[in-house]
């Protein structure tokens, strides 16, 4: 399961993760923008949810009968002090559920 967003709702996915669902956070940012609040970020690591972050979700790849089979999603990386945003590479993830959290 990918969620998209970086709140405390997205941080409700370790629900997910408990009943056995690998569940990914996708943000665009650094996990230090992250606006959830910092004991969320935490308890979710600890249940196991895995952070994609700067990573930002271009398109939900469905399969033949329309049920979401994955996500193609644009890495980026933080190049020198300034912060440039830099495209690395495009990535797919796989997934058989998709839930967005954002504002």
């Amino acid at each position: 399961m990918s969620v998209v967003g970086g709140g405390n709702v997205a941080m409700d996915s370790k629900n997910r993760s408990r009943l056995g669902a690998e569940t990914h956070i996708v943000y665009r940012r650094s996990e230090e923008e992250l606006p959830a609040r910092v004991e969320e970020v935490h308890h979710a690591k600890e249940e196991g949810i895995i952070f994609d972050v700067l990573t930002n979700p271009i398109e939900i790849i469905e399969d033949e009968n329309g049920w979401v089979k994955g996500v193609n999603a644009l890495k980026w990386s933080l190049e020198s002090l300034m912060s440039l945003v830099v495209k690395t590479h495009q990535r797919f993830l796989t997934q058989n559920l998709l839930s967005t959290a954002i504002q």
